[in-house]
């Protein structure tokens, strides 16, 4: 798929429209749920619409409004493609959509309203040393880590690297 801001692969699931919502404020709610875990997304976007939560300090509820719906189809497509809910994190971005200009009244010339191309990505949450269709190889300084002597692993290297050296 093409026209989003990262590449689409079939465990994702993706909405996108142009809102008539502010641009900075769709950027700051989209920045804040950006990482989040659908749930905590979802919940946010509800106490940012009630008034129970802000971000920077400003309530901005038509842009919550909308991206909460583009959150909720973006859910009724991952349901569709049978994805697990629960495990999906939320990728947002908003950017300057089209130029659209309400059209010229009397001495008025025209005036550009504002538009948001907003567009959700939710994907698989990634587990903790889990790569996709490949196993990851433990490395030396993963070994270390496991035992707990990175730091005798560090002297040891130095003093050899002294000696040789």
């Amino acid at each position: 798929m093409t026209g989003y801001t990262v590449p689409i692969q079939k465990d994702m699931a993706c909405a996108n429209a142009t809102e008539k919502i502010s641009t900075v404020a769709a950027q700051a709610v989209s920045k804040k749920i950006n990482g989040m875990a659908f749930k905590d997304a979802e919940t946010f976007l509800e106490k940012l619409v009630d008034g129970k939560a802000s971000v920077n300090h400003k309530l901005h509820t038509n842009a919550a409004e909308s991206i909460l719906s583009l959150l909720k189809s973006a859910e009724n497509n991952a349901i569709a493609k049978k994805l697990d809910t629960e495990r999906l994190t939320v990728m947002a971005a908003a950017h300057k959509g089209p130029k659209i200009f309400r059209g010229r009244r009397k001495r008025a010339f025209g005036m550009r309203m504002k538009s948001t191309h907003v567009q959700i990505v939710l994907k698989p949450a990634k587990i903790k040393n889990e790569i996709v269709g490949k196993k990851k190889l433990e490395t030396k300084n993963d070994v270390v880590k496991k035992e707990g002597k990175l730091s005798e692993h560090i002297t040891e290297k130095k003093t050899a690297e002294k000696k040789s050296g």
